[in-house]
């Protein structure tokens, strides 16, 4: 080591230079502008010497010696790494040292930049580069310090550095920072509401040289900018391709169908992005398609038919929008190019439109179903004879005022001299005038739902001649009899009690003899007072059995007199008050007189013969409705007279 003495002219002593204030270690980073060491010596004349390790230094652009007083500077300039080592100061007697630490410079190359997200994307991503591997960084979200989360997930390789947010939502957009000791890089993550397909698009279906194709899609957002591909290809507007945007809804038409059209198509916003294929295939049609069926309520069924252009081609059937499987009420059957939908127990409610789908077309009918018309009761067999005047077919419909067609045989009839139709609200009528053989066949009355159908019977008559007659009856009579005498021998016949038919029993005997029928009703009573009939094929012949409740009489009991007694008397009494009553001597009617006295009072009633003469000595009777009691006056003077005196009372 050399140090510099200053040469005086004269003798002189050397004085040593000391340092009081030695050099410091210094701190710098790369890069920047200076760096400098100071210290101060004994003698502020004294010059020293400065050495970068053992290597004197010189001024120049590098380094600069700065000389204020007692105090020494090195100024050190464009700091660089390798400026890093040890400096030192000497005088001529004394040295002091100490260390430049160069921290290298870590920056940004390149640094963050700002990052574009949609709602609901799975991550963002923020990365930047150091100047040096492995650097020490923080990540900021505005001023806030991020750590490795659930949200955030921090990455380092090398010179590299990532910051990954997850799970983005609209709160994320904020700016984000990346920061060494010494720098800081900024960026800002932008976070667009999603624009998303609801539905996108689906597959479609089309025959070569359909007139078009369409695919339709709807999006979240009204009026947003989309674009249509080809597979990669961009589309526009053209003779081939129609775009339409209707508000939410973007459709593409795309025209003339061919072959070559059969490829995938593709709908796209800025976030997102919906595809579906064209298939072009060999048309399945309809030929001849569905047509309207009608049905009435409680028709067993209704059947829906349609040919295909393709055997065995696969078809679904609809109800409105709703598939239609094989069950009780739908039968679906497919024989070859024949396709068939039966539905079963009509009812009101199956009333609508049906489908039949193949994988082009569709075609649609419609099933009508009318409240059922019906007959309640229906026509009858109806009997007559020939020349009779007329005959009666009768029917009721559940609904008032319905259109109907009478017919005979298959021959529908009209109103004529011969027919008379005739509708009453519910009831219907069909006359026949002038019976005839000829008009022994069916008849028919036929609704736009039901037909009704019974016979006329055109026989030889069975009539009475004579037909019954009233029969009159008292109470506790043995039997009363009806008669009456049948056009026919041996005919059946029924016999009623008003309209009871009645058995014959213990209580009823039916004699059938020929012409004749008889009827013995027995031990009348009071009850058995009603109409009673007899019925043949043709006619009926009815009459009344009237029951008269019984009137009885108990005495008179025979009288004795004796000749010209002043009088004689008889009582008896009935089982009714007031009854009439008729006295007679022998056959002869006795009526009030001189001679005879008649009274009545209540069931009692006497007959006073006055003057008694041998001549009154007879058989006199008292006769009402039903009965007849007779009694003997014996007359003293005669062989008869007993020798009793008396008068009758009862």
């Amino acid at each position: 080591m050399f140090v510099r003495l200053k040469w005086y002219p004269y003798p002189c002593i050397l004085v040593p230079v000391t340092f009081i204030l030695g050099l410091e270690d210094q701190y710098a980073i790369e890069g920047d502008e200076e760096a400098s060491f100071m210290c101060a010596i004994s003698d502020p004349e004294a010059e020293v010497t400065w050495y970068r390790e053992s290597e004197a230094l010189s001024e120049g652009e590098k380094y600069s010696f700065v000389a204020e007083g007692a105090r020494r500077k090195l100024l050190i300039r464009d700091i660089k790494t390798a400026d890093q080592t040890k400096y030192s100061c000497a005088t001529n007697a004394d040295k002091t040292e100490a260390n430049l630490f160069v921290e290298a410079f870590v920056d940004f190359f390149p640094g963050l930049e700002d990052q574009y997200a949609v709602e609901q994307d799975a991550q963002a991503q923020f990365s930047c580069k150091a100047t040096h591997p492995n650097a020490e960084v923080t990540w900021y979200r505005s001023d806030q310090k991020i750590e490795n989360s659930e949200k955030y997930e921090i990455l380092v390789d090398g010179f590299d550095h990532t910051l990954i947010i997850k799970d983005i939502q609209i709160k994320d957009e904020s700016s984000y920072s990346c920061a060494t000791k010494h720098r800081k890089t900024t960026a800002r993550l932008f976070v667009e509401a999603l624009i998303d397909f609801c539905p996108g698009l689906e597959d479609q279906f089309a025959v070569e040289k359909d007139p078009q194709a369409q695919f339709s899609c709807k999006l979240n957002q009204p009026n947003v900018e989309t674009t249509w591909y080809r597979e990669d290809k961009k589309l526009e507007n053209s003779d081939k391709y129609q775009i339409i945007v209707k508000g939410y809804d973007h459709h593409l038409i795309i025209k003339d169908i061919r072959q070559e059209d059969d490829t995938s198509y593709s709908c796209a916003t800025q976030h997102r992005k919906t595809t579906a294929k064209l298939i072009v295939g060999e048309l399945v049609d309809f030929c001849p398609g569905l047509e309207d069926q009608y049905a009435v309520e409680q028709d067993a069924q209704a059947q829906f038919s349609c040919k295909m252009t393709q055997p065995d081609a696969e078809a679904t059937w609809y109800r409105s929008d709703e598939k239609i499987e094989n069950s009780e009420k739908y039968e679906i059957i497919a024989d070859g190019y024949d396709h068939t939908l039966i539905i079963k127990d009509i009812h009101l409610r199956d009333e609508t439109s049906y489908s039949c789908a193949s994988k082009h077309r569709k075609t649609t009918a419609k099933l009508f179903v009318e409240a059922l018309i019906d007959f309640c009761p229906g026509l009858e067999d109806q009997f007559a004879v020939e020349k009779d005047p007329l005959a009666k077919f009768s029917c009721k419909l559940n609904q008032a005022n319905v259109e109907t067609t009478w017919y005979r045989e298959d021959e529908k009839l009209e109103n004529s001299e011969k027919y008379q139709i005739i509708v009453k609200g519910y009831d219907h009528h069909l006359i026949i005038k002038d019976i005839r053989q000829e008009d022994d066949t069916s008849y028919s009355c036929a609704t736009k739902h039901r037909k009704t159908t019974a016979k006329l019977i055109v026989g030889e008559l069975v009539d009475f001649a004579p037909g019954l007659e009233d029969q009159y009856a008292i109470e506790n009579d043995a039997q009363a009899t009806f008669s009456c005498k049948m056009t026919q021998p041996d005919a059946e016949a029924t016999w009623y009690r008003s309209d009871e038919k009645i058995e014959a029993s213990d209580r009823y005997e039916i004699i059938a003899d020929g012409y004749d029928h008889t009827l013995i009703i027995k031990n009348i009573q009071i009850k058995d007072e009603t109409s009673y009939s007899c019925e043949s094929r043709h006619r009926k012949t009815t009459a009344k059995l009237f029951v008269e409740g019984l009137l009885d009489i108990l005495g008179p009991e025979d009288v004795y007199a004796v000749e010209k007694d002043t009088q004689a008397q008889f009582m008896c009494q009935m089982t009714k008050p007031a009854a009439d009553a008729v006295w007679y001597k022998g056959d002869e009617k006795i009526e009030e007189s001189d001679k005879y006295r008649i009274i009545v009072f209540g069931f009692l009633h006497t007959l006073t013969i006055n003057d008694i003469q041998l001549e009154d000595e007879a058989t006199y009777s008292v006769q009402s409705k039903h009965r007849k009691k007779p009694a003997n006056l014996f007359v003293e003077g005669t062989d008869n007279a007993p020798g009793i005196y008396g008068h009758i009372c009862c």
